[in-house]
């Protein structure tokens, strides 16, 4: 079960992997880069956040605009994966 934002100690290293593998970040590489384009400290970060990041998404709207566009679904309680290659292919449609 994750742990909420507020409750982690920003210096504690296990809750700092806890929280990685909550948003499935996979590295502190990943992390820092994530911390350093949103301007905030990790436990600030959410799933959507790392989602748009990881797509090269302009935004949370066009992110709910492409799950639209395929239907996407929740699944095992994990939202249906969006890929790179749905965002372009939803770009390419949809910029005309």
């Amino acid at each position: 079960m994750a742990i909420e934002n507020e409750q982690y100690d920003e210096f504690h290293p296990d809750e700092i992997t806890e929280f990685m593998m909550d948003l499935g970040i996979e590295g502190d590489e990943e992390l820092q880069e994530l911390c350093q384009h949103y301007n905030c400290k990790w436990y600030d970060l959410t799933f959507i956040q790392v989602t748009i990041y990881r797509l090269g998404i302009d935004s949370e709207e066009e992110l709910k605009k492409i799950w639209n566009y395929y239907d996407c679904k929740w699944m095992m309680g994990d939202p249906y994966p969006v890929t790179r290659q749905m965002v372009q292919d939803y770009r390419n449609k949809h910029s005309k």
